[in-house]
């Protein structure tokens, strides 16, 4: 996995990095998508620098996929390890995170479990709506088959840590109305990003 990390990093950005030493590793799980944040550190010429690796592993696929590779002090290390719950990638939102692996040098660069709790959201909030209708939007976007779908109506909402959020919709495809699943990404200021959008069971 730190390999993969690391080649894929090079094959991005043509550069030509080398696994030195793996320093911890974090996984979070879900029944469907697994992510990691490992923890490296990489030969750069002469100089050995700390890296935070993040992947995603589809069991569908099944592949991994090099979600970010940053260069980070030993400090940010912990605190973007523990601050993983917010970028989680996928469709494993709304499940707490459970410990794959764990491993590293010492207590200091360990990180730590974060659980965070489900809030539910006021269907009525404006920015409730907003995010709706975003999630509704770039779906008919990404579609190609020509049939756009139109708001009717918000039934419920979760977030989890202010980060990853969770919409059942009714839309309406012409006389045709259908129930959805919305997930969505929320890493910065107003900024939204669709994970998923499926058609769910009227009745679930």
């Amino acid at each position: 996995m730190a390999i993969f990390a690391v080649t894929e990093h090079n094959k991005r950005s043509n550069a030509n990095l080398k696994l030195a030493q793996i320093l911890s590793c974090r996984g979070f799980t879900s029944s469907i998508t697994n992510t990691y944040a490992l923890e490296l550190l990489v030969i750069d010429g002469v100089d050995t620098k700390k890296y935070l690796a993040r992947l995603t592993y589809d069991m569908i696929t099944p592949a991994y996929k090099l979600q970010s590779f940053e260069l980070t002090s030993s400090n940010e290390v912990t605190m973007k390890t523990n601050s993983l719950v917010t970028i989680i990638v996928s469709l494993f939102f709304l499940v707490a995170p459970l410990p794959l692996c764990a491993f590293a040098h010492d207590t200091a660069t360990r990180p730590m479990n974060v659980i965070l709790p489900l809030m539910n959201l006021d269907v009525d909030d404006p920015a409730v709506i907003e995010m709706a209708k975003f999630a509704i939007a770039e779906h008919n976007k990404r579609s190609n088959n020509g049939n756009y779908l139109k708001l009717a109506h918000i039934l419920s909402g979760t977030g989890f840590a202010d980060a990853i959020y969770s919409l059942e919709l009714l839309a309406t495809d012409g006389a045709i109305t259908n129930k959805y699943l919305a997930r969505l990404l929320h890493t910065k200021p107003n900024y939204y990003e669709l994970q998923s959008f499926q058609l769910a069971p009227l009745l679930s």
